[in-house]
């Protein structure tokens, strides 16, 4: 068993390495089987200190503060990158880490 990101996964698959993978976003172009097997919700999380009630509050601070980001390939990056462009929000300063456990 290897713990990498989504597109190390999606190599492995495609080289015919693995017999099967995990990921949140398949590739609409894969041809292969899959099975949804549950719903990826994905939250945002910071300190309790900002209170946010309204999308536009949300937009404000996230024009302002860091973010912690995945490494890229990672899906999860992938729907915080598109999310941040379709909502013209400029990202000031990222952290990139690597895995959940560090993210966490």
């Amino acid at each position: 068993m290897d713990v990498t990101n989504k597109y190390h996964v999606l190599e492995s698959i495609t080289r015919n390495e693995v017999d099967f993978g995990l990921v949140s976003i398949l590739p609409s172009n894969m041809r292969v089987h899959k099975l949804d097997l549950i719903q990826n919700k994905l939250f945002l999380v910071g300190n309790s200190k900002y209170k946010i009630e309204t999308a536009e509050e949300l937009k404000e601070l996230l024009n302002k503060v860091p973010l912690i980001y995945r490494e890229s390939g990672s899906g999860t990056r992938q729907l915080m990158e598109r999310y941040v462009e379709k909502n013209n929000i400029f990202i000031p300063k990222k952290i990139e880490l690597t895995s959940n456990e560090a993210v966490k």
